[in-house]
């Protein structure tokens, strides 16, 4: 991906209206140690390399480990993969154990040979399409099944055979004891989570407690991404289809059609964590008008980019609806934004680092001259999951733009 990309709505508003406010910049190499936490920087198992480019509204991380190097594609994803290889070392630590070598004995004498080299099958990576965020295209033609009917199938998600033995519901509550995505795309993890799994399940293996969560500072950085107790439960406790119908169900109680709803729930780019989180998240916008607008956007998600974007987004506005009461979503030009009810125009950005470029300018300069549903405009506010760049604060303030940055849990110092 060329290292000055920006997210697609940018680049579409750049070819209609006129750039102002210049000079601009190239979005920059940022230094890993002046910006990341010393936790997340740095630990036994991890390293994060220095150079972080950023393109297309992430940061983009390599993170060297014994069990190999990992990417991550944004600061989300990095939070995500630092605990995930704090989880690998556990799992690898029980799986040099008499006790689960005793498990595995036991399994294979088991009646459930039907998971046979479920071990060595981790989940299908979600790789090989194009990365960045908010794609928000190419949604014509698309057709839509009923929730559960003919769906496709889905990368993130165990077989049917694994879920119909029980497999799957040992290995949730597994990676929940760990404080990890169970549908997580890191297929050395998945590949850990099936096999302590597999011995837990098949072979009655009780989980000791060198399985608990990540703890100290690094701990309290890594599970502080925004879960409700809820949500947590739910995907601990609850099969991908189960948690389907529950957001089938909540979708419809707030007056979402059946269609857009299974148009969502079909959308296999979705993990059964992403939707969960992003149907919480919409649930907690209430009296919010036009929460079907923004999933009809969620619905163009084709990767687990914009999948993430689409997420954090909806975690971003339900946080701000709690302070700053909304009453609208809205569609511009294939992007969402709030109308708050004092008339203030809300930009929620899953955004790592906002530099001042000619593409950032058009779409300040668009909010700034748009027409909202017949709102009328009482001031605009830019909310940042990430920072931005010095030149960027001082032209939003010069152009009187509130700013809020690292408006979420992240890695950042």
């Amino acid at each position: 991906m060329p290292h000055h990309r920006l997210p697609l709505f940018l680049c579409i508003l750049a070819g209609s209206l006129p750039v102002f406010a210049e000079p601009f910049e190239e979005p920059p190499t940022l230094d890993a140690s002046a910006i990341l936490r010393p936790e997340i920087l740095q630990s036994p198992l991890h390293t994060v390399r220095g150079p972080v480019p950023t393109y297309s509204g992430h940061n983009s991380y390599l993170i060297d480990s014994e069990f190999g190097l990992f990417e991550a594609d944004g600061n989300t994803q990095l939070v995500q993969r630092v605990r995930e290889i704090h989880a690998i070392a556990r799992l690898r630590e029980m799986s040099r154990s008499e006790q689960y070598t005793e498990a595995l004995k036991r399994s294979a004498d088991g009646p459930v040979q039907l998971a046979k080299g479920l071990i060595n099958q981790p989940v299908k990576t979600v790789t090989g399409v194009p990365k960045g965020l908010w794609k928000f295209m190419n949604r014509a033609g698309q057709s839509v099944k009923e929730a559960g009917q003919n769906r496709a199938p889905n990368p993130y998600e165990d077989g049917a055979a694994k879920d119909l033995i029980g497999f799957s519901k040992a290995k949730r509550q597994l990676a929940g004891d760990l404080k990890v995505d169970p549908y997580s795309s890191n297929a050395v993890l998945q590949k850990e989570l099936n096999g302590i799994g597999w011995a837990a399940y098949g072979g009655s293996m009780t989980l000791s407690v060198a399985l608990a969560p990540v703890g100290g500072p690094a701990g309290a950085v890594l599970t502080g991404i925004n879960v409700s107790t809820s949500a947590e439960q739910a995907l601990r406790d609850s099969s991908p289809g189960d948690l389907r119908r529950q957001h089938l169900g909540t979708l419809l109680e707030m007056k979402v059609s059946r269609e857009r709803a299974n148009a969502f729930l079909n959308n296999t780019a979705f993990s059964p964590t992403h939707a969960t989180l992003l149907v919480e998240a919409l649930g907690r916008l209430r009296g919010v008008r036009g929460r079907t607008a923004f999933l009809d956007l969620a619905c163009s998600a084709s990767d687990e980019t914009d999948a993430l974007f689409f997420q954090r987004t909806a975690q971003l506005l339900a946080q701000v609806h709690a302070e700053s009461p909304l009453a609208q979503i809205s569609d511009f030009r294939g992007f969402p934004v709030c109308i708050a009810r004092d008339g203030t125009l809300i930009v929620a950005l899953e955004w790592d680092y906002a530099s001042w470029t000619a593409n950032s300018a058009n779409f300040v300069q668009a909010i700034k001259e748009g027409n909202f549903a017949g709102y009328k405009i009482t001031g605009h506010h830019i909310v940042l999951t990430g920072e931005a760049s010095p030149v960027a604060k001082e032209k939003l303030a010069a152009l009187g733009i509130r700013l809020t940055e690292k408006a979420l849990p992240g890695p950042l110092r």
